[in-house]
C-alpha cells in the first residue's frame, strides 16, 4: 500500500499540472463537506430555537402581536403617503408676462421645478433669450416678436419667473387654471 502511495506521489511530482488538479479537487471536497456540515448545524439550531418551549405568558404574546401589527400598518401608511404626488405636481403650465411657460417637477420630491421653458403664445415656438449684461428679452425667432423685456441676466430672470410661478401656486391662482383646462 505504501508503495502505491509513493508511486502516486512520484507521478504527481513528475506532472505538476496533475498534482495541482488533484490538490484542488481534494481541497474543494473537504471545504464543501465542512460547508454543508456548517449549514446543517445552522438550520438545526434555528429550528431548535423556534420550537423549544419557553414559558411566556399568553398576554405578552398577544401584546407583541398587536404591537407588530400596529407597526406594520404605520409603516405601510407612511410609505404610501410619501409616494403620493402633491396636488401642485399636476400643474405644469402657466402664462406669465405674455409668455406660455412649461416645466416639469423633479420626481425625487415633486418640489423642484426642472426644464422651465418659455414658448410663444402665437406659434408655440420655444423662445430665445437675447441679452447683454443686465438687460435681456425673450424673442420668438419665428414671428420676430419681443414678448418680454427684463432688467437682469438670463439665470436671474429664470429664477425670478420660477419664484413668481411658485407664489401663484401657493396662493392658489394656478389651480383654477389647471382645473379649467
Amino acid at each position: 500500500m505504501w508503495a502505491k502511495i509513493r508511486k502516486a506521489v512520484q507521478y504527481c511530482s513528475d506532472h505538476p499540472i496533475i498534482s495541482k488538479v488533484v490538490v484542488g479537487v481534494a481541497v474543494a471536497a473537504i471545504a464543501s463537506a465542512v460547508f454543508w456540515w456548517a449549514v446543517l448545524a445552522a438550520v438545526l439550531w434555528v429550528w431548535h430555537s423556534l420550537v423549544c418551549p419557553v414559558p411566556v405568558p399568553v398576554w405578552l404574546l398577544g401584546l407583541m402581536i398587536v404591537g407588530n401589527v400596529a407597526a406594520a400598518v404605520w409603516l405601510i401608511i407612511s410609505l404610501r403617503s410619501s409616494l403620493k404626488r402633491p396636488a401642485n405636481a399636476k400643474i405644469k403650465t402657466s402664462r406669465l408676462d405674455g409668455i406660455d411657460w412649461t416645466w416639469d417637477w423633479s420626481t425625487r420630491d415633486y418640489t423642484t421645478m426642472i426644464n422651465l421653458e418659455g414658448f410663444c403664445p402665437r406659434d408655440e415656438t420655444p423662445l430665445v433669450w437675447r441679452g447683454f449684461w443686465d438687460d435681456g428679452e425673450f424673442r420668438c425667432d419665428t414671428c420676430g416678436k419681443v414678448l418680454a423685456t427684463y432688467h437682469m441676466d438670463e439665470p436671474e430672470t429664470i429664477q425670478a419667473i420660477e419664484r413668481r410661478i411658485r407664489g401663484m401656486i401657493a396662493r392658489g391662482e394656478l389651480k383654477a387654471a389647471a382645473k379649467a383646462t
